[in-house]
């Protein structure tokens, strides 16, 4: 049976630990905070990890299981980072976060000090999966998210991990059915990351799972070309690399945080 929330209404929950220069993170559909749970356990500086609505600890939006968007996520985070009085932090998405972490920045351009996407490509999302979406959706409400969960694992690495397959299984499991099916009827109204690029003028970090089979490279490498400032790094695994190769996404993301902070970032495309 999936979690039914009893909290406010569309309020996102987040997880903050540690001191010094925030670092927001926007986990990657379909999982929580917790998919980043190496880097909560060994922040650098305040590392803050925000629930999608509908799984870990946010409750659904409001309107679920109508379509949450991109823009409807991105201004909830922009609220929440005005909330917590965050200065200038380091935005960091991955798959559906990364596209949320764009359209914040291009709205945004002087709020953040930088930018690491993972996964993510130029292009809306394609019309031909539209239908695929909404089989999803369907599922999710008709079925659960328990029984969703079970075929989580596909969007890790083949060669994945029990540890990360069962995390991800549990997130799935553990999440809201309205959220869930909300969730993917906005991906498929996802806009395109292209038309607002040019507005994003701090510096970025466009990062890509070598073996992620939904974002292929080309389009990540077009991505990083549209961005005024933007390098792009390969890391070992598929879609969800901060799940999969915690160590490799820390390291990126040190070097990163240290590039925009007067360090060496040792970066290599």
């Amino acid at each position: 049976m999936s979690r039914q929330a009893a909290r406010r209404p569309g309020r996102l929950a987040f997880v903050d630990r540690g001191t010094g220069p925030a670092i927001v993170l926007l986990p990657s559909f379909p999982a929580d905070a917790r998919m980043h749970a190496d880097l909560l356990r060994h922040p650098i500086g305040r590392v803050v990890v925000i629930d999608p609505p509908g799984f870990g600890k946010s409750a659904p939006s409001v309107t679920a299981p109508e379509p949450y968007g991109v823009e409807e996520f991105a201004v909830a985070v922009g609220k929440l980072i005005d909330r917590l009085e965050l200065d200038r932090p380091i935005l960091v998405g991955t798959g559906l976060g990364g596209y949320v972490a764009l359209e914040l920045a291009a709205r945004r351009p002087r709020s953040f000090a930088g930018l690491m996407v993972i996964g993510c490509g130029p292009a809306a999302d394609p019309a031909e999966k539209a239908g695929f979406r909404e089989d999803t959706a369907q599922n999710a409400l008709k079925l659960g998210t328990a029984a969703l969960s079970e075929t989580a694992w596909k969007t890790l690495h083949s060669k994945a991990g029990p540890r990360a397959k069962n995390a991800l299984r549990k997130m799935v499991a553990e999440s809201d059915a309205a959220g869930y099916a909300a969730g993917v009827r906005g991906m498929a109204r996802r806009p395109a990351p292209a038309d607002v690029a040019s507005r994003i003028r701090i510096p970025v970090l466009v990062a890509r799972g070598k073996d992620d089979p939904f974002a292929p490279e080309a389009g990540v490498r077009k991505l990083a070309e549209l961005l005024p400032r933007a390098t792009f790094v390969q890391l070992p695994g598929a879609h969800l690399v901060p799940l999969e190769h915690p160590t490799a996404f820390r390291r990126a993301l040190e070097a990163f945080a240290a590039s925009i902070r007067g360090g060496d970032a040792g970066l290599t495309a």
